[in-house]
């Protein structure tokens, strides 16, 4: 998945969450940080003065007991110093330990030194950078700028754009040299400051370098939701979408298939550190990510679980092998009852043995050979670590691969949340069909989004639903239509609220209202359905696009079926059940889902006799009025079900499969 494709193999993916645990602050035992012998009862740490900060306040993770965190936390613009948090240890001492100088305090937001020209000059000079400052950069006579000609220091304590580079030709120069093709660039941080992106980048003929920018971070430093959505929001988006085209990405390819198989790892770190917030917090992000990933044509297996002192599996990725494959509803259930308490989580875990078990699975080729130089391409391992004391020596290795723009640093889980959120955007796809977004309902275009492929049909005065099945057509009932109504007399509006002209109605060939009607039924209303082609294509965009109608390859897409599949392979997907949960819309006094159920299977016969009492039916054969087209839906058993009003025929009746919605039939 995200950085490449493959043709007919499988893919995977690790996805590695790190909270803050204590072992991130070292070793406790070479920083002789153990219990005192003799086997003592901990001891609680106390709120001294030197815990305290000026400018700002604390949190506690556990109250003041054994592995409870102290987190710091200050205004906007400003950030803990020295020490970002705390833990108590065993000894009922903090770790680091508080010190009478310096005191604990808020600093204002602090860059890294932007002096990295050569050949070139930056203005204003100054000893120290702070939130807010701006640099200009400019190049010496014959030398051209590549990279950003002004940036900001922002509050994240990294500078906007991209780091400047003064170059001669296709190369770049970088500690006093010019750079050919095949020529290298190496660098290196100073003053304690960690690098995140390429030690070494080698110059190509296309005068682009190899490997990820790289930047000097501080401790304080961290990635905004917006920055990772766009590093790693790139490979994922063209790996989910139906767009299956095929993109270069530093020399190496995405060729994931529509309908392939994704295999996706997601480990969480936890401990005693962790509160009960970030524990749910954590939860939600990555159900946010597997029910979003569940809307695209891929078929994604899953492999959950949570590090500690021990492993705890909420999901294996082998019981997506079997016949009875994990649902979303149940992967999601199950990370929805894993409680952190049921875990029993202590002391922190180490996930190296874990990756190198999917490492040894991954490359392994289809003979079982182990072949890791060319099975590399098939995993990636992103690392987003999370908190405000990150040991990043620990856990930036276990990116894959070994570069760091698969390595992020979140300050809190909320922000992995939104990354999640921001990197699979809907608006990107809105090709695929049956696809939605959910927004809240005062937000006055909810309902736009949520049924983008709902139209409002006008004709004369009589008014009808229908659903947008493609660029050019709208699907809705035959009685809606009167046979002297031309295209001229119909207006179509779209969720959007834009006004549609039509110009060719086509109802179907075997519908006609009173085909029975000597046979006892007035009215019948066997293949009552129409298209109407509007005159201008619509424009996709995640408030209008196309509802998924069976028998189409794009609904197989949606329902995840392998290659070309059959009308009776989708029903047997969509209504197997012989009582199924439908939904229509409503749209008098206003635009509301409301529920019914089909009784199929046993249940239909007793269902369709009532339709002995409706009006016009006086025959006592009810198979002449309901036809086996018909899906029975009504009455008070097992529920009971909404009615239909007045405007809503041609309506849609859908059925919602992992956040695709496909129309069963209408109304």
């Amino acid at each position: 998945m995200l950085g490449k494709y493959f043709h007919l193999e499988t893919r995977y993916i690790k996805i590695k969450c790190n909270l803050p645990k204590p072992t991130d602050f070292g070793d406790p035992m070479a920083l002789n940080l153990a219990p005192p012998a003799g086997g003592g009862a901990d001891q609680n740490c106390t709120e001294e003065n030197r815990v305290q900060i000026e400018g700002g306040h604390y949190t506690l993770t556990n109250g003041l007991r054994t592995n409870s965190r102290l987190e710091y936390h200050c205004p906007p613009n400003y950030y803990p110093y020295p020490a970002l948090s705390r833990l108590c240890q065993p000894t009922g001492t903090w770790f680091p330990k508080p010190k009478f100088r310096p005191h604990q305090t808020c600093r204002l937001v602090e860059c890294p030194d932007p002096t990295v020209l050569e050949q070139g000059s930056v203005y204003p000079a100054e000893e120290k950078y702070y939130v807010s400052n701006e640099t200009t950069y400019e190049c010496w006579s014959g030398y051209t700028l590549r990279g950003s000609a002004s940036r900001v220091c922002q509050s994240n304590a990294k500078w906007s754009g991209k780091t400047p580079i003064c170059g001669r030709n296709t190369g770049a120069t970088k500690v006093g040299h010019i750079y050919d093709i095949d020529e290298k660039v190496t660098y290196s941080c100073n003053n304690n400051l960690m690098r995140v992106g390429s030690h070494e980048r080698v110059c190509q003929e296309n005068g682009q370098w190899t490997g990820m920018e790289p930047a000097c971070y501080y401790k304080h430093t961290y990635d905004t939701a917006l920055e990772v959505s766009e590093a790693f929001g790139i490979s994922i988006k063209q790996s989910l979408t139906d767009l299956q085209t095929e993109d270069t990405q530093e020399g190496r390819k995405i060729r994931i298939p529509k309908n392939g198989t994704l295999n996706i790892y997601i480990g969480m770190d936890v401990s005693a550190s962790i509160n009960k917030i970030e524990f749910n917090q954590a939860k939600e992000a990555v159900i946010k990510l597997i029910t979003k990933v569940s809307s695209f044509s891929v078929n994604p297996n899953y492999d959950i679980l949570f590090f500690s002192s021990v492993i705890k599996e909420v999901v294996n990725i082998k019981d997506f092998f079997s016949p009875n494959k994990p649902s979303l509803d149940h992967i999601r259930s199950e990370l929805k009852k894993f409680d952190i308490e049921a875990g029993g989580f202590n002391v922190g875990g180490s996930p190296k043995a874990t990756v190198a078990k999917i490492k040894h699975m991954v490359y392994h080729n289809k003979a079982g050979e182990l072949d890791e130089e060319n099975r590399k391409e098939y995993l990636d391992i992103y690392v987003f670590a999370i908190g405000s004391d990150i040991f990043d020596e620990e856990l930036m290795p276990l990116a894959a691969p070994e570069s760091a723009d698969h390595y992020f640093r979140l300050a809190k889980i909320k922000n992995l949340e939104q990354t999640f959120d921001d990197i699979i955007d809907e608006e990107e796809v809105v090709a695929s069909c049956g696809l939605y977004i959910v927004k809240d309902v005062t937000t006055k275009e909810w309902a736009a989004y949520k049924y983008p492929w709902k139209v409002e049909i006008t004709i004369g005065t009589r008014n009808c639903l229908g659903s947008l099945v493609s660029s050019r057509f709208v699907l809705t009932a035959a009685h809606c239509i009167n046979f002297e109504d031309t295209a001229e007399t119909i207006t179509v509006y779209t969720s959007d609220r834009q006004a549609r002209n039509v110009d060719k109605i086509d109802r179907h060939d075997l519908y006609d209202i009173r085909k029975r009607t000597e046979q006892g039924v007035l009215e019948f209303f066997d293949y009552d359905v129409a298209l109407l082609r509007l005159t201008k294509k619509v424009i996709f965009s995640s408030q209008v696009r196309p509802i998924c109608i069976p028998c189409t390859q794009a609904t197989s897409d949606a329902l995840k079926l392998v290659g070309v599949s059959t009308c009776r392979q989708q029903e047997e997907l969509l209504l197997n059940k012989e009582i199924e949960r439908l939904a229509f819309l409503t749209v008098k006094p206003s635009i509301m889902e409301k529920d019914v159920h089909a009784k199929l299977g046993d249940n239909r016969a007793d269902c369709i006799k009532h339709a002995k009492h409706a009006h016009g039916v006086t025959t006592d054969d009810v198979t002449l009025a309901v036809t086996d087209n018909f899906i029975c839906t009504g009455g008070k058993s097992p529920k009971v079900d909404h009615i239909a009003c007045r405007g809503d025929s041609g309506g849609a009746v859908f059925k919602e499969y992992e956040r695709r919605i496909i129309q069963v039939f209408q109304f």
